[in-house]
């Protein structure tokens, strides 16, 4: 226990240091979900009816497009590195084709579930709930580990076997409060969940929290939640590097 204790410290340590190095993440992911939600909502009107074969795959095709710009940004701030202005215009897409791979799969999973399940959204749900959880870490796997297609989901896997604990022990301590007034809340958030944006499920959570306490000052709560989400983004990063292959059971 007091080496796990060490463990968070240490994350939690190195995420705040990295917000205040790379505080431009701030800004730069702000921006980023900003003018993505305007794209989207103008992409996906393309096509009679919204079309979906031809405005859905476009949005898709953006979001994963975007995934990997913040996943970028994540990777920077999470390194001894400095995120600056100039990594606007020399930005990679390396994580572009890892993102896509597993995304596909997941999108042939939920395609094959709408189809079976049609007429129960609840197991669709429950099936997308034992993603989120069973493949949690993915996006430490995509940025960490450089893993492709059906490796990020089964490394994901045997990670959240070994250390399931230890990983989700945060998530516990930041929804009790929810927890004990709404567990079905919780169960929504992580249902409704993608499990390839890392510090979504933080972000709505903390609208929940925020309300809870009635803290209701739309600027200051939507500003202090993506702080917190970009926080956890980045802490779950330093953990899953903490975690992986230090603690054993």
């Amino acid at each position: 226990m007091k080496k796990l204790f060490k463990i968070y410290l240490s994350a939690i340590k190195n995420s705040f240091n990295a917000i205040c190095r790379s505080w431009l993440i701030i800004p730069f992911s702000a921006i980023l979900l900003f003018v993505s939600n305007i794209i989207l909502s103008l992409l996906v009107r393309i096509g009679p009816n919204g079309g979906f074969s031809v405005g859905g795959f476009l949005a898709g095709m953006f979001t994963i497009f975007a995934m990997s710009i913040f996943y970028h940004f994540l990777s920077i701030a999470a390194s001894s590195q400095k995120l600056r202005f100039s990594d606007i215009k020399d930005v990679n897409f390396n994580f572009f084709s890892p993102i896509l791979n597993v995304a596909f799969i997941l999108f042939i999973v939920n395609l094959l579930a709408s189809a079976i399940f049609a007429t129960n959204n609840s197991l669709i749900i429950i099936l997308n709930f034992a993603i989120v959880i069973l493949c949690n870490p993915a996006p430490e796997c995509i940025i960490l580990k450089n893993y492709y297609g059906t490796e990020t989901l089964t490394e994901s896997f045997k990670f959240i076997k070994n250390y399931y604990i230890e990983w989700f022990l945060p998530y516990i301590i930041f929804f009790l409060p929810l927890l004990l007034i709404n567990f079905n809340e919780v169960l929504l958030l992580f249902g409704f969940n993608d499990v390839l944006i890392p510090g979504n499920i933080f972000y709505k959570g903390s609208f929940y929290l925020f309300n809870l306490i009635n803290f209701n000052i739309p600027i200051i709560t939507i500003l202090l939640s993506f702080i917190l989400a970009l926080f956890f983004s980045i802490f779950r990063i330093y953990l899953f590097e903490e975690l992986d292959g230090k603690i054993r059971r």
